[in-house]
């Protein structure tokens, strides 16, 4: 009757299995959070990236910030706005003008320079540039190297600029 007790059964098989699942689960989880969740794997998203080199411009006045994020129409990953970037940063939404600039204008609807929208078919990733600063100046002269125009203030003492442009 003791020699029972001694033997495993089915049920320390199932309770083996469930112990192995929730490891497994737990080392996806730990992945997933390092990778910056489901989302992340496909690069940076827009609206987070341009936020964060807006704090880094607001920062430092007139340094060039840049870096690289992915653009996809079917996600939440095809719009840049001022109100995002300023619930995010310490800069003003009405100080923040953002535009897509040379090849790059195809790919995104026309702005009125708080938003815009990524209307290509595919995913693809795209230069986002950012600039603080009190005075007009086009990018050249502020050291960016794409073709835009005249970034014109849209607030008399300080804007933040937003520049989208095709990864070279």
């Amino acid at each position: 009757m003791f020699k029972l007790f001694g033997k495993k059964g089915q049920s320390s098989s199932v309770f083996n299995l469930l112990i192995a699942a929730l490891v497994s689960l737990a080392i996806l989880g730990l992945l997933l959070s390092i990778m910056g969740g489901i989302g992340g794997i496909g690069g940076n998203k827009p609206d987070e990236t341009a936020a964060k080199l807006i704090k880094n411009a607001d920062s430092s006045k007139y340094s060039i910030q840049s870096d690289k994020a992915t653009f996809d129409k079917t996600s939440d990953k095809k719009t840049i706005s001022a109100l995002s970037i300023s619930e995010k940063s310490t800069v003003g939404k009405e100080q923040i003008v953002i535009k897509a600039c040379g090849t790059a204008e195809q790919q995104f609807n026309p702005s009125n320079g708080s938003i815009i929208n990524y209307t290509g078919t595919s995913k693809k990733d795209y230069l986002i540039y950012s600039i603080c600063g009190s005075q007009a100046m086009t990018p050249e002269e502020a050291g960016v190297p794409v073709s835009c125009g005249q970034l014109d203030l849209v607030n008399e003492e300080y804007t933040c600029y937003v520049l989208v442009t095709t990864v070279n």
